[in-house]
């Protein structure tokens, strides 16, 4: 559902992202956090808002659980895992550098930095595996997100200039690989749900390019426009093969994908 307008009072939103399944919006705000109902079938907007009195930077939601990740605006530095159930924090992990994104799938909990990226499991909080990328200061990073994935990947930029790292794991075992994607540097950077499709564009925006995950072939190549546009985000439907982006052109792109991908 579109929010056409907001309340004189109501707090500044600083970022703003989807559960899993593309059912909640989450908005981290200047005094705390709001979950919103994706529902356009109904005349209300369902919503819960939790005042924290402190400005959150970064929110994910673990699906539809109590489990909620924060970002907080005044340490960007740590990661707070917050049960909303309880209302308190359950855990932190402090980071040397600046979290740029979080991402989340039901068995691991992955912190973006400019240089690193690390992966722990969300069950025991241990590390996975932490991993070198190019330059991240976006926050670059795609991920599976079914919890019955064709396959566990993660996609990251790869020090390479227009690469990207593919790691598909296996257990708590990655398999690597690199796909040289683009010319000039990486702009924007998705996963599908499955695990099976990985969408980036290049800082030009001028395409969007649909990957083989497994095999890194190119499948399809996508037309947003002749002029040059920074690209905010690409999306998969979560269960119709449709793709979209927004860029800062003030439009939004849908395309189909191939049924034969």
């Amino acid at each position: 559902m579109m929010l056409t307008h907001l309340a004189p009072d109501a707090p500044t939103i600083k970022s703003i992202s989807t559960n899993q399944s593309q059912e909640y919006f989450a908005l981290a705000t200047q005094t705390g956090f709001e979950i919103i109902q994706n529902d356009s079938t109904g005349d209300k907007i369902r919503k819960k808002i939790q005042n924290l009195n402190e400005s959150v930077e970064i929110i994910e939601m673990m699906y539809k659980t109590n489990f909620i990740v924060l970002v907080l605006s005044s340490a960007r530095h740590k990661v707070i895992i917050w049960d909303d159930h309880e209302r308190k924090n359950r855990t932190e992990i402090t980071f040397n550098s600046v979290i740029k994104a979080v991402k989340l799938r039901k068995d691991m909990l992955v912190i973006v930095l400019e240089l690193k990226t690390f992966i722990f499991s969300f069950v025991t909080l241990q590390l996975i595996e932490q991993v070198e990328t190019a330059t991240n200061a976006l926050g670059l990073c795609g991920i599976a997100t079914n919890e019955r994935a064709v396959s566990k990947v993660i996609a990251l930029p790869n020090p390479t200039k227009g690469s990207i790292k593919v790691l598909n794991y296996v257990a708590e075992n990655s398999m690597n690989s690199v796909i040289q994607a683009h010319e000039t540097e990486l702009g924007a950077l998705s996963v599908n749900p499955d695990g099976t499709l990985i969408a980036s564009a290049s800082q030009k925006g001028t395409v969007i390019k649909i990957f083989g995950a497994d095999g890194g072939e190119t499948l399809q190549t996508l037309r947003r426009g002749s002029g040059n546009a920074i690209i905010n985000d690409i999306v998969f439907h979560p269960t119709i093969h449709i793709i979209a982006c927004t860029s800062n052109k003030t439009s939004i792109h849908i395309f189909e994908i191939k049924e034969a991908i």
